[in-house]
């Protein structure tokens, strides 16, 4: 090989390699802090199990209990990952840690609770049902550094581009139970929810409801 053409391919081979390191540069993960995801979280809800009608609240971004300043002492941490994709927007990786998180719980789809006081009974002294949840979140959003979602909307109304893939939330708490659970008013009790929902996996849910896991339990203590 001459001179000038092992130039042009050292060249050649120079710039494919300073192409490939920018590519993988710009996809590389970043991270956020997770106060951006836990600040979008501006309405929160109940978590349903259809089988039991079972249902529970966790405070999952201590909005409740700062904005009825409940002094529960609730705490959040954990991380979001961003990956810039190909075709400008990003793949987010969310894990929330909520720790002393106010909690209740309902049956059959009603109002009528079974685990835990409301915020209002709290304000008046009665004891605070407090949980520990962990959320992980997939999601593909509009861009690198775009605004984070609130789950709701990601899940019911998204943004054009923002696509909702997995969500795991799980919660243990202990509190009090309710005469409504058959059980003498201020037993002991527990409650657990493991809510797993697949949304772009093939197969898995139906278009109403993509949640082949939505378990909600109480019991009393030592049962």
């Amino acid at each position: 090989m001459s001179r000038p053409t092992c130039r042009r391919a050292l060249a050649v081979c120079l710039a494919m390699v300073l192409v490939t390191f920018a590519a993988a540069t710009s996809f590389a993960a970043t991270q956020r802090p997770i106060q951006q995801f836990v600040a979008a979280q501006t309405s929160q809800f109940f978590w349903f199990d259809p089988e039991t009608g079972n249902s529970i609240f966790l405070d999952y971004a201590g909005r409740t209990n700062s904005v009825f300043q409940l002094g529960l002492g609730t705490t959040t941490d954990g991380t979001i990952t961003e990956r810039a994709l190909p075709d400008g927007r990003a793949r987010v990786h969310v894990v929330l840690h909520t720790r002393n998180a106010f909690t209740t719980g309902g049956f059959n789809l009603s109002s009528t609770g079974v685990f835990g006081h409301t915020v209002g009974q709290v304000l008046l002294g009665a004891d605070a049902a407090l949980g520990d949840s962990v959320m992980t979140v997939d999601f593909i959003n509009t861009a690198p550094g775009a605004a984070m979602p609130n789950i709701i909307q990601l899940t019911f109304n998204p943004h054009p581009g923002q696509v909702l893939e997995k969500l795991l939330f799980v919660v243990n708490a202990d509190g009090t139970l309710r005469a409504a659970f058959g059980v003498p008013d201020g037993t002991p009790g527990s409650a657990h929810t493991t809510q797993r929902g697949l949304f772009t996996v093939p197969g898995e849910g139906i278009p109403a409801d993509r949640y082949p896991t939505e378990r909600v339990e109480f019991r009393a203590t030592g049962q």
